[in-house]
């Protein structure tokens, strides 16, 4: 015979109970202390098994009872379910791999994903787990062999391995327990340090974690990329325009000086010309000739411009079109036309002009650009001899 004895105090009371193992099973042992007040207990018709104890006014009074909550009561939370503890509020859960199985938890649960004989599954490590009733033993087992046995049994869903009795009867039973049913009546301890192994089918469970680490992982990966992306744009905006709306490139500024200042103003940006003029639109056409079109457009939110485009057949080289915005850079007047900023684009070669309403622009700035013209060479000769 093997005796585990607990004990426990209650109102000066010294309870005494006890597991004893026979051959044939066990069962409990209850006792007091020598001196202490009479006690009984009582397993009434709902299945609630109290302490009383007889008190000082000849009555019995209830020192405890079991079960004392509803977490403490059998299959509390149904098949599949558990009551886990280890919060702020006792509450029912389904075990990992399960879902409830209808409205109200404490029905039961079932499992996301059915099992089946001869498909992969693995075992998923429970913690901190009261067992479930309704296991039997495999004896003389190591852990190694109680996991094999689990796993070459369709039929096994769960698995433990654990000391139940250090002495007597009790020490011949294996430490290897089986579930091959519904698991029943069992619950998470903060202070309980059992293990229980439960049979899921390979994914979703396992799937659904990976898919849980790899998205955030994706996500963040891409909202970075998007930054950085989002930064070289900004950068290379930032320095296109820095290139096109700076001073005039080195090429096309003047070595030369008149009245011993030096000629500079904008390069425009071609897409800039082309928002303004509506990629060149013919509604925004306002004259035209053989060196090319003249189109009208507005730039910097509201400065109203004429814009001399170039035809690319007009003959017209780089050193020509170099000479024609220095020379007439040299004779802005108050008389003139004034030459607001200029653009090179590939093939493309374009002059802005401020515009002038109310007149007709094309006669007035091309018959002052013929006149130019024939005044390049002198300009040219003057220039250089200063």
């Amino acid at each position: 015979m093997g005796l585990c004895p607990t004990s426990a105090a209650y109102q000066n009371t010294i309870f005494y109970e006890a597991m004893v193992g026979t051959r044939d099973g066990c069962y409990y042992e209850f006792t007091v202390s020598g001196g202490s007040p009479y006690a009984r207990l009582v397993l009434d018709n709902m299945g609630v098994l109290r302490y009383l104890s007889w008190n000082n006014r000849s009555s019995w009074a209830t020192v405890t009872e079991n079960p004392a909550t509803t977490c403490d009561l059998y299959a509390s939370c149904g098949p599949f379910g558990y009551y886990d503890n280890t919060g702020a509020a006792a509450t029912c859960r389904c075990l990992d791999g399960f879902e409830p199985a209808g409205l109200n938890i404490s029905s039961g649960c079932r499992r996301t994903k059915q099992l089946e004989c001869g498909k992969q599954s693995h075992f998923m490590t429970l913690p901190k787990m009261k067992f479930p009733d309704k296991f039997f033993h495999v004896l003389n087992t190591s852990f190694d062999e109680c996991t094999a046995e689990c796993s070459n049994n369709c039929s096994c869903i769960a698995y433990a391995y654990t000391k139940l009795s250090s002495n007597g009867a009790m020490a011949d039973q294996s430490n290897c327990l089986l579930w091959t049913g519904e698991l029943v009546d069992t619950g998470k301890y903060s202070n309980n340090d059992k293990n229980l192994y439960l049979r899921l089918a390979n994914s979703p469970i396992r799937n659904g974690k990976l898919v849980k680490i790899i998205l955030p992982t994706m996500s963040c990966v891409l909202i970075l990329a998007c930054i950085a992306l989002g930064i070289c744009k900004y950068k290379a905006s930032k320095k296109n325009k820095e290139i096109h709306n700076g001073p005039m490139p080195g090429y096309l500024s003047s070595s030369n000086k008149v009245g011993g200042k030096h000629v500079d103003f904008p390069f425009v940006s071609f897409e800039d010309i082309a928002t303004a003029t509506v990629n060149f639109s013919d509604s925004k056409q306002i004259g035209s000739g053989g060196f090319g079109k003249v189109y009208k457009g507005i730039l910097q939110g509201n400065t109203e411009v004429a814009i001399k485009r170039l035809s690319k057949g007009s003959g017209q080289g780089m050193e020509e079109f170099k000479n024609e915005i220095i020379l007439i850079a040299k004779l802005q007047h108050k008389n003139l036309v004034r030459l607001l900023g200029c653009c090179i684009h590939g093939d493309e070669r374009l002059l802005i002009y401020e515009y002038l309403p109310n007149k007709i622009l094309d006669a007035f700035l091309f018959g002052m650009f013929r006149l130019l013209i024939h005044i390049t060479s002198f300009l040219l000769t003057e220039s250089i001899s200063l």
